[in-house]
């Protein structure tokens, strides 16, 4: 069977894979009997981008202002704006990459991309952006040394043994994977919402206040707290002081597995950006904002494979207790890099009191970073919370959305904002370019 868009060979069957021609229709198929023309989805991803438009504000923006009221007409809807981005960012994708896209033929539209927006996901940790490898005269110096290098800033990312795909799989009637342990959990967690429960977690409430209520009073003057009898173990030992109830002896409680078997919101986002604006890499932080998780996040944006592609510099609020960190676990790949704190934070957060901080990064302690004007500097320390600001204003859009949406979607936006920054980059001059990937393999011995 073929299609406008695709074609499908033994469509009856249940396996049947829809294969897409190569490059980007012109009308693209988003649902069974809806096309959209590619120069109004474009219109769409920057509705996204600039205007942090969710799908339903691109359907009701295209629906005032640009629908044609024809007789037989009908309104885009949500669905179908949500379809357009999602299917012509895929084909976007495999076209970069030369591949035929690939799909399922039956399901429902939402199922039939889940695979290929995972496989997507997958590519683009660390160094799947496209422009993971761009440079330009805003973020690089040439010094006299052998080579130039490039500079950037960072943050990191931790993930969770049970947050990885493939790591377990729950039933219908379960919200924990198979694993005995976690079963447990979620057995302890169903007994909890039981009337058994509930009675002798009363009864034992119950026993602490009858205790309390039977100390005798005192002088109003005098408090409780202060007074030194009742530090006296005769005083806790007169049966006469305490209740009829039988006092037990208070008992240290097992340590408790945390379960989260509901709904929880990740710890943040972090970015890694280069001071022209460009961001790198991307992660998402479920716990916190931990050294430990900026470790981990900068060895996969510059794995060691490709040791040329660290940057000299790194800027970062925390950098004095990240690179106090990576000297205690001696991490040799990252600390050939210079770690100074972004000027902002150097001068507002760190206290002159700070002798670490003051002697490993200070800014002004390193001459590559001063220009030569009185007060000025060579590169832009604060470009990631320029973007933050910019970046922050997805979370309304992103927070129902499934994981796999949730990083396909954020991970696009990137890609439109580091379009957009290219071509402002190239209209002043500042030459960007994507440096070649030989040139990330060993050049000396470190």
């Amino acid at each position: 069977m073929y299609r406008p868009n695709y074609s499908v060979s033994n469509a009856d069957s249940p396996s049947s894979v829809r294969e897409y021609y190569p490059g980007v229709p012109k009308f693209l198929e988003v649902t069974q009997h809806s096309y959209v023309e590619e120069e109004l989805i474009k219109l769409f991803r920057h509705q996204m981008a600039f205007s942090h438009a969710s799908g339903d504000g691109c359907a009701k923006i295209y629906n005032l202002s640009l629908r044609t009221f024809q007789e037989g007409s009908t309104k885009i809807t949500s669905e179908i704006v949500w379809n357009a981005f999602f299917i012509h960012a895929l084909l976007l994708h495999h076209t970069r990459s030369r591949l035929c896209m690939k799909l399922p033929h039956h399901g429902e539209q939402s199922d039939r991309i889940a695979s290929a927006l995972l496989a997507c996901n997958e590519a683009m940790v660390g160094v799947g952006q496209v422009e993971w490898a761009h440079a330009c005269d805003d973020c690089e110096k040439i010094v006299e040394v052998d080579a130039p290098e490039g500079v950037g800033r960072t943050w990191a990312r931790l993930t969770a043994d049970c947050s990885r795909p493939g790591t377990g799989i729950a039933t219908l009637t379960r919200h924990s994977i198979r694993t005995p342990v976690h079963r447990e959990v979620e057995e302890e967690r169903r007994r909890k919402g039981r009337a058994m429960f509930e009675l002798k977690r009363r009864l034992q409430a119950r026993d602490v206040a009858s205790t309390i209520r039977a100390v005798p009073s005192v002088d109003e003057s005098s408090s409780l707290l202060d007074d030194p009898d009742l530090d006296d173990p005769a005083f806790l030992d007169d049966p006469g002081l305490t209740s009829n109830v039988e006092r037990k002896k208070p008992t240290v409680p097992p340590a408790k597995v945390k379960s989260t078997l509901t709904r929880r919101w990740t710890h943040n986002e972090q970015l890694l950006v280069r001071p022209c604006g460009i961001v790198i890499s991307r992660a998402t932080f479920y716990e916190a904002e931990s050294l430990p998780n900026c470790r981990l996040f900068l060895n996969a944006s510059f794995p060691k494979h490709f040791p040329d592609a660290r940057p000299s510099f790194l800027f970062f609020d925390n950098n004095c207790k990240l690179l106090a960190h990576l000297v205690n676990v001696e991490d040799k790949h990252l600390l050939h890099m210079g770690f100074p704190v972004d000027v902002f934070h150097a001068v507002r957060k760190h206290g002159q009191s700070d002798g670490y901080c003051q002697d490993h990064c200070n800014p002004a302690g390193f001459p590559e970073l001063i220009g030569e004007q009185p007060g000025e500097w060579v590169f832009n320390s604060s470009a990631c919370k320029q973007v933050n600001v910019w970046f922050a204003k997805f979370f309304p859009i992103v927070r129902e959305m499934s994981e796999v949406h949730f990083n396909f979607f954020l991970d696009e936006m990137i890609a439109i904002h580091n379009q957009v920054q290219i071509s402002e980059l190239t209209s002043k001059h500042r030459h960007p370019r994507l440096v070649p990937v030989e040139e990330f393999v060993w050049t000396q011995s470190v």
